[in-house]
């Protein structure tokens, strides 16, 4: 039996039982739970917008320029239209003058195949290893705190 079966029979099966919501890259753990909800990728304008928000803080504040736009884009098209992605690039370079972004840009080691878990996986571990030290440390500490709990 499957470890999900096992976990399954936990559950009320019913109209109005109980549900269980998973969120998962992997097509195969999706798959073996059963009903699932693939999720669409935001457009490129919709991703621009996000970006845009939070590196500017919003689209109309966005300054003009070509090499701008194409350093900014570069980036857009590599996150994929996961906004997860996005988010975190995006709060990354706010943080940086723009002249850098080119080298964040190059400092993730974007390879050069499409692959979004691959890519996501570069992005959010670059967003950590980009905070300061005592940051870091704080961050590992905190999330072995259960939720919820006082801190």
């Amino acid at each position: 039996m499957s470890i999900w079966r096992t976990v399954d029979l936990a559950f009320v099966d019913g109209n109005c039982g109980s549900r269980l919501l998973t969120t998962t890259c992997k097509s195969e753990v999706s798959k073996e739970i059963g009903e699932v909800y693939k999720l669409h990728e935001l457009s490129d304008n919709n991703s621009k917008k996000l970006f845009h928000s939070i590196t500017f803080g919003g689209e109309e504040k966005h300054p003009c320029s070509d090499e701008l736009d194409k350093v900014s884009n570069t980036i857009i098209k590599k996150c994929g239209g996961i906004p997860l992605a996005i988010v975190t690039i995006a709060e990354v370079l706010a943080r940086k003058p723009i002249e850098e972004w080119s080298n964040v840009y190059n400092s993730i080691g974007f390879g050069p195949d499409d692959n979004k878990v691959e890519d996501m996986k570069k992005i959010l571990s670059f967003s950590y290893y980009d905070l300061p030290s005592h940051l870091r440390t704080c961050l590992l500490y905190l999330s072995t705190s259960p939720e919820e709990q006082f801190i």
